[in-house]
């Protein structure tokens, strides 16, 4: 696994469930993801953002 600052794959212990009801506030997308921190949550929906 290569180490770069920012995070192109994060494993999940179960699938989250953020796409189900339109938008979603930041607390619950990271609520909806065990085990995520608001750091990593953060540059994941940036990179979605600019792709």
């Amino acid at each position: 696994m290569e180490k770069s600052g920012a995070c192109s794959h994060i494993e999940y212990d179960r699938k989250p469930r953020v796409r189900q009801s339109g938008n979603k506030r930041f607390n619950d997308i990271a609520n909806s993801i065990p085990h995520i921190t608001n750091r990593v949550l953060s540059k994941e929906l940036k990179n979605l953002e600019a792709n």
